[in-house]
């Protein structure tokens, strides 16, 4: 495969890692394969990125923006958290290897150990995103930044259930979803 520019070998290589960084376990993926996949030499890839942890957080960029743009869109389209809930889990459900990643990588959820990252994801959403969820009322003395995060990892969480079928995709399963997310496990009541 021939590459145009250096964005389409940037973008072909984040991609890449994407899809099989969402495959295995966190870190359980080498730049070879990426390079394999990509039909370039990995010095290429560290030439671009310089190492693996730049390039996965690239790849925790590119995938942020894409969140951040999906639900920013549909704040615009229809303001109450119900919508963002649902518009995210339509994101990842047509972008599964994004969903995928973000399990492994992304900094809203605990496991990640990357502190920089984490502190760049707070700052960034404080900035880009907030601002656009104004209407979105949290109780006094709860952290808004941990109720994004909270909403982040459970719509994430909940779209792998989705896409590995392990819950069907019905209207009913989704709003049962989205009120345990938002009014909590007191919504609950089995039937």
């Amino acid at each position: 495969m021939s590459y145009r520019n250096l964005e389409d070998i940037d973008q072909k290589i984040i991609l890449t890692t994407i899809r099989l960084a969402g495959l295995y376990p966190p870190n359980h993926f080498s730049t070879r394969e990426i390079a394999s996949e990509c039909r370039i030499s990995e010095y290429v890839i560290f030439d671009h990125f310089k190492s693996k942890d730049n390039l996965i957080a690239e790849s925790v960029k590119h995938i942020s923006e894409a969140v951040k743009d999906c639900l920013i869109n549909s704040v615009k389209e229809n303001p109450t958290p119900e919508h963002a809930f649902f518009a995210l889990i339509d994101f990842y459900l047509a972008h599964k290897d994004f969903n995928r990643f973000a399990l492994n990588y992304c900094p809203a959820f605990p496991q990640y150990d990357k502190n920089d990252n984490f502190a760049f994801f707070e700052s960034d959403s404080k900035k880009t995103v907030f601002p656009h969820f104004s209407s979105f009322k949290v109780h006094e003395g709860v952290s808004p930044f941990a109720t994004w995060c909270f909403f982040i990892r459970e719509a994430t969480s909940f779209s792998s259930l989705l896409i590995e079928k392990r819950l069907p995709d019905n209207e009913k399963t989704r709003e049962t979803m989205f009120n345990i997310v938002y009014h909590g496990f007191k919504y609950y009541k089995p039937e």
